[in-house]
């Protein structure tokens, strides 16, 4: 009989955790996964806010490079002033190029033939103003030649060509 109660209760433990299983834990399985992947979809919701944060941020400060639109060459024509004032060098012309618009690449480029006359330190001082201005300029050419030593003035007469970038 003890034995007989044994089985009984081993049927009955077995039947229990089989139901329990059924009805309780197979159910809060199904819920479990779909919290799982609710959880996993968020984290990389997270991830991609994250990233777009990071990606703002950076067209934010290349925005603030960019010249403002429909006044590149007037802008571009007071700020060469400056780094040439700030060099120092004499500005002996400033003549707008004809822009170029790049439509496929989303920008346009306007540059600007400057012609001066410096010492070599005073061209070095010049081209790192250039190098080191927030908006985005570049350097496409430049040429210079030497004084005689007969000649008054600076020994280095410059020809350069400068450009900035806009957004059309």
């Amino acid at each position: 009989m003890e034995k007989n109660i044994s089985v009984l209760t081993l049927v009955i433990l077995v039947i229990s955790v089989l139901l329990g299983y059924q009805l309780v834990y197979a159910p809060k399985m199904s819920t479990l996964r779909a919290l799982e992947e609710l959880q996993q979809t968020e984290r990389k919701k997270q991830l991609l806010y994250d990233e777009l944060t990071v990606y703002e941020k950076k067209v934010a400060s290349y925005e603030k490079r960019w010249f403002p639109r429909g006044k590149e060459e007037i802008t571009l024509l007071n700020r060469v002033r400056e780094m040439a004032g700030e060099a120092p060098v004499h500005i002996t012309a400033m003549v707008p190029q004809k822009k170029e618009d790049f439509p496929s690449k989303g920008y346009r480029k306007f540059p600007i033939a400057v012609a001066f006359s410096s010492t070599y330190h005073q061209l070095g001082a010049f081209m790192a103003e250039v190098e080191n201005t927030e908006t985005l300029m570049k350097i496409d050419r430049l040429f210079f030649t030497t004084y005689r030593k007969e000649e008054e003035g600076p020994p280095l007469r410059c020809d350069v060509v400068l450009s900035v970038f806009s957004v059309p």
